[in-house]
């Protein structure tokens, strides 16, 4: 009986194989991570998760490739099994920001903003400076409705580490927005915008200008 085979294609070659069979080298395992990972970026879920079950089969205590099999699991809305995953691969690496980040981000994906920030609050002592880590655990406070004035505190540390940086910006002028201080926060959109006038982000800083234009910002003094 002839063998069932999958065909994977990558810019870098052509793979067959076997159903329930084996990848030949760590070299074809890295080229197809790689192309798994392209996939992931090219918001190609389906398909960066179809590569990942078979990395999975062969090399299931790697945490690069566990971290890229929960986010590819996260992308096509397995939360529960993405936060197993990704869970794993926190432990397997517990000194990888990026793991615990992507930890924190699929807990809040999955509707538990509480877990998100008790997982980026814990990674803050060990990473006190980290720019992604500081922004995220700021969004976190305020999704959960939390204190508007930590978060500020927290996106400007940020941008202490890192300068100019347009989603930085555009987090904190938000934050400013929802304190009432909309001067403030008018600036800091600009700021942003001025960095890189025609990229994404400065069209996503117009398009949260224009949406929180149209609506004056709840004003809670409990969370300042």
């Amino acid at each position: 009986m002839k063998k069932k085979t999958r065909v994977i294609k990558t810019p870098e070659g052509t793979f067959t194989v076997a159903a329930g069979g084996r990848l030949s080298s760590s070299e074809e395992l890295d080229i197809l991570h790689d192309h798994a990972v392209e996939l992931y970026r090219a918001a190609q879920f389906n398909e960066c998760l179809q590569v990942m079950h078979q990395l999975h089969q062969v090399r299931h205590d790697n945490p690069e490739y566990l971290h890229t099999f929960g986010l590819a699991l996260s992308g096509v809305g397995h939360h529960l099994l993405a936060l197993s995953v990704l869970e794993r691969t926190v432990a397997l690496a517990p000194g990888n920001v990026r793991f615990r980040l992507s930890l924190g981000f699929a807990q809040m994906r999955s509707g538990n903003p509480a877990q998100a920030e008790a997982t980026f609050e814990g990674a803050l002592s060990s990473f006190p400076d980290d720019p992604d880590l500081l922004s995220d655990l700021a969004c976190c406070l305020v999704i959960s409705g939390k204190s508007y004035q930590r978060a500020e505190q927290l996106l400007r540390r940020a941008l202490g580490c890192q300068a100019n940086e347009q989603f930085l910006l555009s987090n904190l002028g938000q934050v400013l927005w929802y304190q009432g201080r909309l001067a403030e926060a008018e600036r800091e959109f600009n700021r942003g915008i001025e960095i890189d006038p025609t990229s994404h982000l400065a069209d996503v800083i117009r398009h949260i200008q224009a949406t929180l234009a149209r609506t004056p910002p709840p004003i809670d003094p409990s969370l300042n």
